[in-house]
């Protein structure tokens, strides 16, 4: 735990409140407004119910994640993807919020306003009252003050999401080691809850990464990193890796029948039948998460590379240009994740764009990606080979002798002449 910020906490909520329009209800773990009343995650209300003890408060990242996760060390993706889910759960979106604001580098706070709900009936303000007296009496009430965090509903938390999130942060590490070791704890998630929808759609999404790096096979096999590759080696038609695919797509099926509108399910089931070579429901599936999700910039690379594969570089293009911007607009909320992946897009981007002769187009993405990867190895040296291609030799040189004063000798350079 961090020290000196969970202390610092103010006292999460635990009676029903109002929230812009809708109405938490941190006990039943339920949001309600207009007759709708939808589910959501224990920690996605815990998370709500801290924010909302302070409307207009900036919490910083450390401060949720050590209330959520107290003594657990979990990657930063665990904590955006569970404000993603209590975005669209309130019908809220990054660009203009009204609820849940992203404060770059440091946080989130809540901007809606909130206010009490009466409680229903005697009995009610009686077992509160009995509830208060006798945390009191216990101390209980002191410690939740000190440890900022929430007491009732703690027993809510389940195996089969704590474990999910584990499995989650080893498959984005994308090593074979970490890909089985997640496989393991969505395995053992199901058997907690064979119907947690996201434990479902992320062994789908751990065997098709499996099948396509590894193809299909535990202990062998040499790694591609692209369904691409995958596709053109062949290595996702065999029979290990059919078997697999198919469990894949079942799995991601039986998430989508959970959670009918939820973009990471329908990302796995898509990414599985395109796996298949499936390529038509993929789109379909993919087209589904992205009007769910304006930000979904994984399923946008997703159908860009669809889009490639069927013969459609402006499409590819359009759609990959498309994740590059989202991917800028998540950068706040996910730095590690989006900033480990970007300069590669724009890498891509780029590359196209000069495939396609438009030599102006691929420097300014190239150029862009150094701005905001400085010395980026093959964005430096695209750069620089395109500048050569100009007759621009000197630009050229500069470029590769600050990469390699910086990072060493890159063999893409080497064919630059020396400088005395």
């Amino acid at each position: 735990m961090t020290p000196g910020l969970a202390t610092a906490l103010p006292v999460p909520l635990t009676n029903p409140f109002r929230v812009g329009e809708w109405i938490a209800d941190p006990r039943a773990n339920t949001i309600s407004r207009d007759g709708e009343s939808l589910s959501v995650e224990p920690k996605v209300m815990d998370a709500l119910t801290i924010m909302a003890a302070a409307p207009g408060r900036t919490f910083l990242r450390d401060e949720i994640t050590d209330a959520l996760w107290p003594d657990v060390v979990v990657g930063e993706d665990s904590l955006a993807r569970l404000i993603s889910k209590l975005r669209r759960a309130l019908g809220d979106t990054t660009d203009a919020p009204v609820y849940i604001e992203t404060i770059p580098k440091r946080g989130y706070r809540l901007i809606a306003d909130t206010g009490t709900v009466a409680p229903s009936g005697d009995n009610r303000k009686r077992r509160s009252g009995i509830l208060v007296s006798a945390l009191v009496g216990m101390g209980v009430l002191v410690a939740m003050i000190v440890t900022g965090l929430r007491l009732v509903g703690q027993d809510d938390k389940s195996p089969a999401i704590e474990l999910t999130e584990r499995a989650h942060d080893l498959y984005m590490q994308f090593s074979r080691a970490d890909n089985e070791a997640a496989i393991t704890l969505y395995e053992r998630a199901l058997e907690a809850d064979p119907d947690y929808a996201e434990a479902l759609s992320g062994l789908a999404n751990a065997l098709v990464q499996r099948v396509i790096r590894w193809q299909g096979m535990p202990g062998g096999g040499i790694e591609a990193t692209s369904l691409t590759e995958a596709l053109s080696a062949g290595v996702t038609g065999t029979r290990n890796a059919t078997a697999l695919l198919d469990r894949a797509v079942d799995l991601g099926e039986r998430a989508v029948r959970l959670s009918p509108e939820d973009p990471d399910a329908l990302k796995a089931l898509g990414l599985a039948h395109s796996a298949r070579g499936e390529l038509d429901r993929a789109r379909e599936l993919y087209m589904r998460a992205v009007s769910e999700d304006e930000n979904a910039w994984e399923v946008m690379a997703n159908l860009g590379e669809l889009a490639s594969l069927t013969g459609q570089p402006a499409a590819a293009l359009e759609w990959y240009t498309q994740a590059y911007e989202a991917m800028d607009r998540m950068y706040s909320e996910e730095p590690q994740r989006v900033g480990a992946l970007r300069a590669s897009m724009g890498i891509l981007i780029g590359d196209i764009y000069s495939q396609q002769g438009e030599l102006e187009q691929a420097e300014g993405w190239y150029r862009r990606t150094l701005d905001q990867t400085p010395y980026e190895p093959e964005a430096t040296t695209r750069l620089a080979q395109l500048l050569r291609s100009r007759g621009e030799e000197a630009g050229a040189i500069l470029l590769c002798e600050e990469l390699s004063h910086r990072v060493g000798a890159m063999p893409e350079c080497e064919f630059l002449p020396d400088r005395d």
